[in-house]
């Protein structure tokens, strides 16, 4: 893509680890050599379009045998209502109930195909460079033939998934994942080539079980290999990916026959895999940089010049950001200005997304604080290198990018339906995850005012949850009593965000439930 960038002279031995990693998983990612990623980048478009035909020709068979019309409504069990009904309480219902509203995910099925299409899309013509991307972790492990270094409090990921690495064993090892690569591959390809559309009236049960168990080991698989090249490459990047990709699992076998399976999965990526990265990223620049650092723009100065956070396609400009004269104290006026707007875009703007998702509508600033991601990202990749294409796929996904040219029922399912257990268990999911964001932040902040850990030194897990220290490298002017206190504020904001929403008359179970409460809706369609 970029021979002269890649070829530069200056490339830490790392990056040129991941080069070679990259470059030759797109030689041969397919068991040693069958193909390249280039064929298989063709085979999954043929595998997602095979698949929408066979849909076609289903759904016409379907439509000419089968009466009423179909409706989400069709799809209940009145039977399973009552049995459920009685054993949640009010709070617990509204407890799944707050993950429903604003959000709907127009044909969810056919939205999730096709993120997964572009994920394999993008990894086998390593779209993601100067990263390696995560399906080149068996080219990694055969390269470094040794476990990264797991630096307190980072947690030795590698010698529990990888046991008994050496230079001795790196081979063996590269060939297995290699093995296990294919066999994830042809999952999702399997996945993308099931005909995703059944008859609210008569659902086919193989299909579903089919597409859970399809998507779902592929994506543990994906999961397993993001989990190592995360430790190897130590990068945040992936990992709003990764949480999407897991998060699915749950989801997928039940997006066709459960109307709030779609808005689950979109309030998800919305609220734990989009949100908190920008979020925290900005907490962590007030914690290691510090206030008076993070509104003077100095630590941007710094960051446009250093070249080895990534590759930049224009120099010229980031010279010219560094060399513009002062407006207030000493640093340009370019990066002073982009450093309150950093501050704004990852702190302000977040928190004001979240205390405007209303159960009653959307509202337009989520919209565009999601589009103001995407440019952020395409301007960093050209500024500085590190390349947020898989995270862009996640916000992407989040639009709801169908719901231009189709409509969606599920809000006026919701209305009617009552919370299976599914439902519940992904509302627990989705919670825990939240709160699991705010550990490693609450974790660095009393590890380092307790003295458990060096004042001047990061505190990153990197996993399972990452801190998000990007461009924040600690140093006596960190504020760790700032960011404890902004960490606490927005716990008791959100707490009372969630609260205010669960206590909405769209967050209310309907006062019946039963076989008769979805017959107008079927004659009208």
């Amino acid at each position: 893509m970029e021979p002269a960038l890649c070829n530069r002279e200056g490339l830490t031995k790392l990056q040129k680890q991941q080069l070679a990693a990259a470059s030759r998983m797109r030689r041969t990612i397919l068991a040693m050599g069958l193909a390249g990623g280039a064929t298989l980048a063709k085979c999954a478009i043929a595998c997602f379009l095979i698949g929408l035909l066979l849909q076609f020709l289903i759904a016409g068979r379907q439509l000419q045998q089968v009466s009423p019309p179909p409706s989400f409504c069709a799809s209940k069990s009145p039977q399973g209502l009552a049995s459920t009904s009685h054993l949640l309480s009010w709070k617990l219902d509204r407890f799944c109930r707050w993950w429903w509203f604003p959000f709907e995910l127009t044909c969810p099925m056919v939205s999730m195909k096709l993120f997964v299409l572009a994920l394999l899309f993008i990894h086998f013509h390593v779209l993601m460079v100067p990263r390696p991307g995560v399906l080149a972790a068996p080219e990694l492990v055969g390269i470094m033939k040794r476990h990264p270094p797991s630096p307190y409090p980072m947690l030795p990921f590698t010698e529990w998934l990888l046991p008994g690495l050496s230079p001795e064993t790196a081979k063996s090892w590269m060939e297995s994942l290699c093995q296990l690569r294919s066999r994830m591959i042809l999952c999702w390809f399997g996945f993308l080539l099931l005909p995703n559309w059944s008859h609210r009236a008569h659902i086919n049960k193989g299909l579903q079980v089919a597409h859970g168990l399809l998507y779902g080991y592929g994506a543990l698989i994906y999961a397993f290999f993001a989990a190592i090249h995360y430790a190897y490459t130590k990068k945040h990047s992936d990992y709003g990916g990764i949480v999407s990709v897991l998060a699915a699992i749950f989801a997928v076998p039940f997006l066709e026959t459960n109307p709030m399976a779609g808005s689950w999965l979109r309030k998800f990526l919305i609220i734990n895999a989009v949100i908190p990265i920008y979020l925290f990223a900005g907490i962590c620049k007030v914690r290691y940089l510090g206030l008076a650092t993070c509104f003077s723009g100095s630590w941007l100065t710094t960051g446009v010049m250093d070249r080895s956070h990534g590759y930049s396609f224009v120099p010229w400009l980031n010279k010219w950001l560094a060399s513009t004269p002062p407006l207030i104290g000493t640093e340009p006026w370019t990066c002073l200005l982009l450093s309150w707007f950093t501050m704004f875009f990852e702190i302000i703007w977040p928190v004001l997304c979240i205390a405007e998702m209303r159960p009653d509508g959307q509202s337009p600033i989520c919209l565009m604080f999601l589009v103001n991601v995407a440019v952020f990202h395409v301007m960093v990749f050209f500024q500085l290198g590190p390349n947020w294409i898989v995270q862009l796929l996640v916000v992407l996904l989040a639009c709801d990018p169908l719901s231009c040219i189709l409509r969606s029922d599920a809000k006026e399912a919701a209305t009617g339906w009552t919370p299976t257990s599914g439902d519940c268990m992904r509302a627990v999911l989705g919670f825990f995850m939240m709160g699991a964001w705010f550990v490693p932040q609450l974790w660095s902040d009393f590890a380092h005012l307790s003295g458990r850990h060096p004042w001047n030194r990061n505190h990153e897990p990197y996993l399972p949850v990452p801190e998000m220290d990007m461009f924040s490298p600690a140093s006596k002017r960190s504020n760790y009593v700032a960011s404890c206190g902004c960490v606490v504020l927005l716990i008791v904001l959100l707490l009372a965000k969630v609260r205010a929403d669960m206590a909405s008359p769209c967050t209310r179970r309907p006062k019946t439930a039963s076989k008769h409460s979805c017959e107008p809706q079927v004659q009208r369609a």
